[in-house]
């Protein structure tokens, strides 16, 4: 698991979705370090604010860095954005 966190965060993001065994791993919050360490892969003058309480850390770099729109589900997140 250690491994993982020599990679950019997008990059766990697509291993993430290799496999459902592999997602509900990296998807616990036993995982979390993890994550908060793939960020310092990333240039500091390019890396993002930290992660908004409100959002996990790959909820976060799936609003980052997926190409799809993200809007519902941060609103599902967010409901009182809708009023």
């Amino acid at each position: 698991m250690q491994i993982f966190s020599l990679i950019h965060p997008v990059d766990l993001l697509w291993m993430s979705r290799t496999s459902k065994a592999l997602r509900k791993v990296l998807k616990s919050k036993l995982s979390r370090p993890i994550w908060i360490a793939t960020f310092s892969n990333i240039p500091e003058d390019r890396r993002p604010p930290p992660c908004p309480d409100v959002l996990t850390e790959i909820e976060y770099v799936n609003l980052l860095y997926d190409r799809q729109c993200n809007v519902r589900d941060f609103l599902r997140v967010q409901p009182h954005m809708t009023d």
